[in-house]
């Protein structure tokens, strides 16, 4: 593509970034009907998660050098990452008939955004081709996440989603 043409579409590295994020929840979100209503919440957002990582994977080697060499130098880069991510956090929790109105909405998403980037850390780093590490730091995160959420003195919650393990 012609530098012209791509300054056309895309003026900074940030916009390709947003982009390139909004691409990958097209390709998560286009997937959704993966994830059973009859499974439990917990279990729907593991499948969830697990899919926009096997998403990512495909473009892993291009994530890995977007990190490192753009998000981990540019502070703008790594909000405009952390707000992407976190309104993905949202969606994926809506996606599994989550409300996230509220303030008790903003911290299921906060919550499930602090799983997700602890999970990606890992998955980072995971080298196996079934992303078994990836899995387990999912699993483990989700049920910290869960825990947290059931102690908290919210009955809504609690009435809203009876079935969370």
């Amino acid at each position: 593509v012609p530098i012209s043409e791509f300054h056309q579409i895309f003026r900074s590295k940030n916009s390709i970034l947003i982009a390139f994020h909004q691409q990958m929840d097209t390709e998560v979100f286009s997937n959704v009907a993966t994830a059973s209503s009859n499974e439990t919440v917990r279990d729907q957002l593991f499948e969830l998660l697990m899919l926009r990582f096997d998403v990512l994977t495909r473009q892993k080697m291009a994530i890995t050098k977007i990190i490192y060499n753009t998000i981990s130098r540019n502070p703008i880069a790594s909000f405009i990452g952390l707000k992407n991510s976190q309104a993905s956090m949202g969606m994926t929790l809506e996606s599994a008939g989550v409300s996230t109105e509220g303030l008790l909405g903003q911290l299921k998403v906060n919550g499930l955004l602090a799983v997700y980037l602890s999970t990606f850390c890992t998955w980072l780093k995971d080298d196996t081709p079934d992303l078994t590490r990836t899995m387990a730091e999912l699993d483990k995160g989700l049920a910290r996440a869960e825990e947290v959420l059931c102690s908290l003195p919210f009955k809504t919650f609690k009435n809203h989603n009876p079935k969370l393990n």
